[in-house]
């Protein structure tokens, strides 16, 4: 159910994209406090990250849908609109996407 959500959740929002961070600082705070349940853990992360791809996989060969594609066409186009307010340094970037993700 994992992946499933995340697929739905990333077609509706690039924030989605903080999913795999999330990934890594559970998998990370896992091994720092229990690290007998990080198989488990790990196996669990696997699994929703294969039923994201199906879905993906899916998606794509029903209607041509590239999220790869969609999202750096999105990236160019952020970008555009921050150069042309004058945030276009990367840690005005970061600053952005950290504010997005906490907001969000």
């Amino acid at each position: 159910m994992g992946g499933a959500a995340a697929a739905i959740a990333a077609v509706m929002t690039f924030s989605a994209s903080f999913l795999p961070l999330w990934a890594v600082v559970v998998l990370a705070l896992t091994i720092l406090t229990e690290r007998r349940r990080f198989r488990n853990t790990l196996l669990g992360l696997t699994v929703s990250m294969a039923t994201c791809a199906v879905l993906y996989m899916a998606l794509d060969a029903w209607s041509g849908y590239d999220p790869w594609a969609t999202f750096v066409e999105a990236m160019a186009g952020q970008k555009k609109i921050m150069a042309g307010r004058g945030h276009d340094s990367l840690r005005q970037d970061l600053h952005f996407a950290v504010a997005n993700l906490v907001a969000f």
